[in-house]
């Protein structure tokens, strides 16, 4: 993604979007605010699927956090491979692709990942 094109994608947490797609990057820490954070988001109306990126059971965790708060599995999808920042992006893009093919998706991240240097065309 060319940097001129960041801000079109990166929504800070006070923005309405109407996005049917939620692309969580995965953390150890503050699953369950992440949890939180997504069920506020949901029952926001325009939410339908979750894409959650992350390495070590991060992805995992966040996604059954999210289960737990009434989020279907059906809705949620899992890329489990991703080390870092850049491969969160690399290795959830067909999913986000199939999952929001007009390229409207929210992002739901700890700052510094938003703020990484990853780009990709």
């Amino acid at each position: 993604m060319a940097p001129d094109l960041l801000d079109q994608w990166v929504f800070q947490a006070g923005d309405t979007v109407a996005a049917p797609t939620l692309f969580v990057f995965g953390t150890a820490h503050h699953v369950p605010e992440f949890a939180a954070r997504i069920r506020q988001l949901w029952d926001g109306g325009t939410l339908r699927h979750l894409v959650i990126s992350g390495h070590q059971g991060e992805a995992a965790a966040i996604g059954a956090a999210a289960r737990a708060l009434g989020i279907g599995s059906d809705a949620i999808e899992l890329e489990i491979r991703a080390r870092n920042t850049l491969e969160n992006v690399l290795y959830s893009e067909a999913l986000l692709r199939r999952r929001c093919p007009q390229g409207e998706v929210r992002m739901l991240a700890k700052l510094h990942a938003l703020l990484s240097p990853c780009v990709a065309s």
